[in-house]
Formats: C-alpha cells, sequence, structure tokens
C-alpha cells in the first residue's frame, strides 16, 4: 500500500485528547503526475499550495484503517510546492467513529517514484489556536470548537514514529462533494441583552466520565460558549434582507444567515476586527423567528472565536447540518466580507425524473434526494448533525434509496463489509453486533433488535447485487447463536437484555416480557438466513414461530402488543399499537389476502394513517421512525398508491418545505435531516409509475 511512507504523529501526544496536529512537506514535482496516498486518525484535511484538496478517511472498522489514493496533479505546479495535512487526533469514544491513538501516513508520489513521505521529510506542528479543552459536541460525536486567533498559529513540535498497528483498507465509495455554498439572503438582524444564565444538566457535559463518556470535565475547560449563550436574550430588529456584503456587527448585535435548505459542510468566514474581538456562530435547523435555541438537538451548536485586531479567513474542521446560521458580535467590532459552506456529501449529480406536475410531490421528492445525500458517505447516517453514526434499521432503507437514486450498492457493501471484517466489538455481548459502526459502544450499550434488521439489510443486499452470501454466515449464524438463549418453549424471544428498541413511541415502553413485534422481526430474520444458506431446519423453525406468533398475538382483528409473566403465567397485556400491525404485515406474519386478516386490513385502510376515523380501540398511532414507513410499504403492496401519495404530501409536506430535508419524527422534536427518511424518495416515484 505504501512504498515507504511510515505512521508518525506529534512526540508524546497521540493518545491525548482533541490534539490538532499539522504535517508539511515541500517537494519538488518537476511537473510529473502526482498521486497522494495516504491514511491516518481521527481525521485529516488536505491542502496543496495552500488549495484544499479533500478530508478523510473514510471510517473503517476495528483492527482498520481506510487509504485514500487522490490524483493531486492540478494543484501542484512546476517545481517547489507544498503540501499540508491538518490531523485531529480526538482519542475520544464516539458513535461516529472507531477510537484509534492519532497518527498519519502518507507518501506523494510521481511517475511511481517517491517523492515525499511521513517519516522522511514531513515536519511537524501543534495548531496552538484550537483550544484543546473543550466540551463535547455532543453525546454521540468528540469535541466542540473554539479558537484563540492570537498571531501564532503554528508551533513547531518534534515528530516520532508510532504504531498503530491496523491494516489496511481502499476507500471504495465515492469521494464526497466539495462545493461551496452562499446564504441566500439575510434573514433576522438583532441584538443581546445579558439575562441570568438558565440551564438543564446535560449528559454530554456532566456526564463526562460516567458511563463510558469520555471528554474533560467542567472544571478543565476554560471557555464554556454553550455556557455563554444561554445568558441572552435575542431581539430581533430587522427580518428578510437580501446578501450585500460586508456586514459590520458592532459588540452585542448579531446576524442570522439563510442557506435556503439543510446544508451540511464546513462552515467558511472572512471577517475583519478593528480590535481585539469575539465572534461566536451558532447552526439550527429551524427557524425560530431569530431567536437562537442554544443546544438545539441537545449538541454545542457554536464555534467560538477569540481574535486579536487583524483581517481573518478560516473554516471549521469538524462538520455541521444547518438551515440558519448565526454570526455573535459578543466582543468588539466585527466586519463580515463573506460567509460560505464547503458542501461534505455524496456526490449525486442527477437523480430519476419524477413524472408529475404535482409541485407538492416533487418538493418533497428532491428533500428525499437531498436527505440521502447528506446523510450518505461512507456508510449510512443517521443524521448529519447530532450523531454521524452508522446505525443499523435505519440504513435498511437507506440502502434502498442508495439503489434508487444511484444505481450502486456501493455503500451498502461498504457498510456491511465494516461488521464483517472486524477485529472485534468492544463491549458487545459475544454473538451481538453494534446498534451503529463504525463506533464504540461505551456504556456498553446495544439493541438487540438492530441486529436482526442487520440480517435484513444483507438479504436485501444480496439480491440486489447478485453476489454470493457466504462471507456473511458467520456473523449471521453468531447472532442465531445469540438469540437462541432468549427462546421460550413457543419459540419466542422474552427478556431480551439491551436497548429493547421497536419504535420512538409507547411501543419502547411494552417490550417486556414477550415483545410481538421484535418477534415477528425475528421471523423475517430467521427467514431471511434461511433462504441465503438454503437451511430448512431454520425455515421450520421460523415458519412455527409465525404461527405461535398469530396463535398468541392475533385476536381475530389485530395483533396485541407484549405479554409478561404473572401468576398465572404468560399473558398478554392488551396493549394495541398502530405499529405493530404493520410489523405483522411488513414481516410476513400476517398476508391481508387471508380470509381472517381482512378485518385487520381494513382497519389498516380505514383506521389508521393520517386520514383514518379512529373508529377503532384506543390504540398507540404511528411515529415516523418506523411506524410510518412500514406503512408506506405495505400501502405500495396493497396497490393503494392515490392514498399513499395523499398520506406523503399531508406527513412531508410541511417538512420539504421547513428544511428542504425529511425529520427524524413526525414532529420537530429531534433531527430534521434523517437518513432513512430519504426512502420516500424511490416510494413516490414507484407511487407514479
Amino acid at each position: 500500500m505504501f512504498k515507504v511512507a511510515k505512521p508518525i504523529f506529534l512526540k508524546d501526544m497521540n493518545k491525548e485528547m482533541n490534539v490538532t496536529a499539522f504535517f508539511a512537506a515541500n517537494f519538488d514535482c518537476s511537473g510529473e503526475n502526482a498521486v497522494l496516498t495516504i491514511t491516518g486518525a481521527t481525521y485529516y484535511r488536505i491542502t496543496v499550495n495552500g488549495e484544499f484538496v479533500g478530508y478523510g478517511p473514510a471510517r473503517a472498522p476495528h483492527g482498520f484503517t481506510r487509504v485514500d489514493v487522490l490524483d493531486i496533479s492540478k494543484y501542484v505546479s512546476w517545481g517547489l510546492n507544498q503540501i499540508v495535512i491538518e490531523v485531529a487526533s480526538y482519542n475520544c469514544d464516539t458513535f461516529a467513529f472507531v477510537n484509534v491513538p492519532g497518527f498519519l501516513q502518507a507518501e506523494i508520489t510521481a511517475d511511481d517514484k517517491v517523492i515525499a513521505a511521513t517519516g522522511y521529510n514531513f515536519i511537524g506542528f501543534i495548531d496552538v489556536e484550537r483550544v484543546q479543552k473543550v466540551m463535547r459536541y455532543s453525546y454521540q460525536r468528540p469535541f466542540s470548537e473554539v479558537y484563540l486567533r492570537n498571531g501564532g498559529s503554528m508551533l513547531k513540535m518534534p515528530v516520532e514514529e508510532v504504531q498503530p498497528k491496523l491494516g489496511f483498507m481502499i476507500r471504495k465509495v465515492p469521494l464526497p462533494e466539495y462545493q461551496i455554498l452562499d446564504p441566500i439572503e439575510v434573514a433576522y438582524k438583532g441584538v443581546l441583552s445579558p439575562v441570568a444564565i438558565d440551564r438543564k444538566e446535560c449528559r454530554f457535559i456532566e456526564g463526562v466520565g460516567k458511563n463510558g463518556v469520555m471528554g474533560f470535565t467542567l472544571d478543565e475547560i476554560p471557555y464554556k460558549p454553550l455556557f455563554d449563550m444561554f445568558g441572552y436574550d435575542y431581539t430581533v430588529q430587522t427580518k428578510k434582507e437580501k446578501l450585500h456584503f460586508p456586514y459590520t456587527l458592532k459588540q452585542g448585535t448579531y446576524m442570522v444567515f439563510d442557506m435556503g435548505k439543510n446544508t451540511v459542510g464546513f462552515i467558511q468566514h472572512k471577517v475583519k476586527v478593528s480590535e481585539n474581538g469575539r465572534m461566536v456562530l451558532g447552526v439550527t435547523e429551524r427557524d425560530a423567528a431569530g431567536k437562537f435555541t442554544v443546544m438545539e438537538n441537545h449538541i454545542t451548536n457554536v464555534i467560538d472565536y477569540h481574535m486579536i485586531a487583524g483581517n481573518y479567513e478560516g473554516e471549521t474542521f469538524e462538520v455541521y447540518g444547518f438551515r440558519y446560521l448565526y454570526v455573535f458580535a459578543l466582543e468588539g467590532e466585527i466586519t463580515i466580507e463573506s460567509l460560505s459552506v464547503r458542501e461534505y456529501a455524496y456526490p449525486l449529480k442527477e437523480i430519476p425524473k419524477l413524472q408529475t406536475e404535482n409541485e407538492n410531490l416533487k418538493k418533497i421528492y428532491e428533500a428525499a434526494a437531498l436527505t440521502f445525500k447528506e446523510n450518505t458517505l461512507d456508510v449510512f447516517m443517521d443524521c448529519p448533525t447530532r450523531e454521524r453514526a452508522g446505525w443499523l434499521m435505519d440504513a435498511t432503507f437507506t440502502a434502498r434509496a442508495e439503489k434508487f437514486f444511484t444505481g450502486q450498492t456501493t455503500v451498502n457493501e461498504a457498510m456491511l463489509n465494516n461488521f464483517v471484517v472486524a477485529t472485534n466489538f468492544p463491549h458487545v455481548p459475544e454473538g451481538m453486533v453494534p446498534m451503529c459502526y463504525p463506533s464504540e459502544s461505551f456504556g456498553g450499550e446495544f439493541i438487540p433488535q438492530w441486529s436482526l434488521w442487520f440480517g435484513i439489510q444483507i438479504y436485501e443486499q444480496i439480491q440486489r447485487s447478485g453476489q454470493r452470501p457466504h462471507k456473511y454466515q458467520k456473523i449471521l449464524y453468531d447472532l442465531c447463536k445469540y438469540f437462541e438463549k432468549y427462546e421460550n418453549s413457543n419459540g419466542f424471544l422474552e427478556k431480551l437484555p439491551g436497548w429493547n428498541f421497536v419504535e420512538w413511541s409507547k411501543c419502547n415502553q411494552w417490550v417486556q416480557d414477550v415483545n410481538y413485534p421484535t418477534n415477528m422481526l425475528y421471523y423475517r430474520f430467521l427467514i431471511c438466513v434461511s433462504e441465503m444458506f438454503e437451511d430448512e431446519e431454520m425455515k421450520k423453525k421460523a415458519e412455527k414461530l409465525k404461527q405461535n406468533i398469530i396463535t398468541f398475538s392475533f385476536n381475530g382483528h389485530y395483533f396485541e402488543e407484549n405479554a409478561v409473566y404473572g401468576e398465572n403465567g404468560l399473558q398478554n397485556t392488551k396493549n394495541v399499537s398502530e405499529t405493530c400491525q404493520y410489523y405483522a404485515v411488513w414481516m410476513g406474519v400476517a398476508d391481508l389476502k387471508e380470509p381472517r386478516f381482512q378485518s385487520l386490513k381494513h382497519t389498516i385502510l380505514t383506521a389508521f394513517g393520517p386520514f383514518g376515523n379512529r373508529d377503532f380501540v384506543p390504540y398507540e398511532p404511528s411515529n415516523a421512525i418506523i411506524g410510518i414507513y412500514l406503512r408506506m410499504d405495505v400501502l405500495l403492496h396493497l396497490g393503494e398508491k392515490e392514498l399513499l401519495l395523499r398520506e406523503i404530501q399531508d406527513f412531508f409536506g410541511d417538512m420539504a418545505e421547513a428544511t428542504g430535508t425529511l425529520w427524524e419524527h413526525k414532529d420537530e422534536s429531534n433531527s430534521l435531516n434523517h437518513g432513512f427518511a430519504s426512502y420516500v424518495g424511490p416510494v413516490i416515484y414507484e407511487c407514479l409509475k
């Protein structure tokens, strides 16, 4: 993979949390074609002769690192050139990546000759402008960004060879898109008024040091911009102005720039500070009428810059997702000469053309495509903000969107392969797989149901790609062995450990002792595995489970949710959810063509959904994740395309209008840009065929 390059880092610092290092080398290219081969941890940003080249690496499982091979010929010129690689070494457990000590391994070749390589002619610096001891960005991601711009950004440091002991894997997913996006208008201008700080405790702030949450404690952190922003009231003075840079903000004022729709990437700014000043950038997905929602989505949604007088150009190292970009002048006078975003997303150039004149459907369809693009890189992410994590279950639906929007299964293949080749899954029970990956399962948290969705995701990948399933055999049969320990005499899974997840609703309160939706999912998992490996015994086991689910859960009209142990043994609770009915149909337990399920079919078409008449016993309605998505498939299967299109417009229309993306829930209570929601795109297309 590498000819001569060695893994290096700043001496004695590769296991410290949140160290930002720079490695630079001069090289003479003499006009030849130049190729950069590079990997490192945790993330790196590459510039050649001052021009941005790329950001990486693609994420890899435990025991491995992914390598980029980049043609950098267009960035080099005849004679002497310079490459600078900025490396953030986080050494922090997160849901977003595997925790690996910091290192960089890189070399440049021209006509197969090495002209620069780490371990030979790269020198190291530490970034003294980026503050090391800061708050986490969120419970799921590592650190926020605070900068002290005082004219002394680089301090030369000794470099040493390190031993990451990782196998190499080539990036096989497409390189991200890096186009520059500008705001469309000034949404608000306003003034700040100091108020008493009023905030609630948060698990990624006060929770550091507990249940495996790594980071710096509040006593260690010198700058707390998140807390500072709780100490202001926001008064809007003007609204909706056309862009006309530059803008000058005096101390105690702020502006809100509108990107037009949710945007994901690195925030760029060019500012002038006439006296010592402090600028805070804030990001939000929601239009809060010019008020700033501090800690929206449970994240540190601010970037803090302390600056002496001067002119500055900067770009965040971390990725942010937002529609509204706030600029606060907390100290001094700040002139904003430009603001933009370097997009960090899947390079989706075009999408299948929608055959309709319905503008509302077109807008939702485009929102589905943008949601896919911003949540797909090296894995399928749940959201590009709070977590950037490769969650199972979500990925089953995003994988369908990948095939539809791109015609490929490349990202799905890479994501599944991470699970297969990983050397270990720390803190997860033997035989189980992580609920999201690559990641660290700090606190030992896992979702047993998501491992069953993992089997379905593999099965659908095999169907789409035509590949042989054998590389997945061991991990799937290990899962089967794990679940056998929790089967009762009727074949039901009962008293499953971990975070039992059925849906974001009361369904998650009804998961014990025997949860019927989980067992419906288990049935589907067993069928998928039995078909892939022609396992007749497993198929018989699955069919027996199916019949027992119908016998114990179906009361002639609908499926009941769960059963618990009492004095008389296992008894149904009579809990009923809309989502449970969709599980029954989607997983293949209930065939709505059969006479015995006609009452259930009638209920699904008339009592459930956004247009249902609610002429039904009290039940728990479905949320977006996952009931609404199961319902879409059920209606498609029933041929109810007109009804489904009406429901899609009713459910997703406001989302597309507000953010240009589709949301985690049916309200604004969490992420407003969630990867699995991109599946709405192919559903709309199928309905219009």
